[in-house]
């Protein structure tokens, strides 16, 4: 299980149990861009909220492609250290995951 440092929950369930109610779950499967690489994904949408989830479980740290589904800016929930700005609906974007370990970026929504 991947964990946060000095957090006893997994990024799935801080991501998938948190704050906001949860409306749709997907896990993003794409065996060639994720997969094998060892990156695990998941995603949930709450109407204009959006969380993302990636998980990376290989000994090398994994820079993948992304398309968000909505626009707008992405908080970086772990750390803070990677939040994203201005990004453009279904646009490719470079994502890093550091080996063993995640990220969590929501959707920075005005609710």
């Amino acid at each position: 299980m991947v964990r946060a440092p000095g957090d006893s929950k997994s990024l799935v369930y801080r991501a998938l149990a948190g704050r906001a109610p949860k409306r749709e779950i997907h896990v993003l499967r794409h065996l060639q861009r994720y997969q094998s690489r060892g990156v695990l994904l998941f995603a949930r949408y709450d109407g204009e909220q959006y969380t993302l989830v990636g998980m990376n479980t290989a000994d090398d740290e994994a820079t993948i492609p992304f398309w968000f589904p909505l626009p707008g800016d992405y908080l970086e929930e772990l750390h803070g250290d990677d939040n994203l700005k201005n990004v453009l609906e279904l646009q490719q974007i470079a994502l890093t995951l550091p080996s063993h370990y995640g990220r969590i970026w929501t959707r920075i929504t005005d609710r």
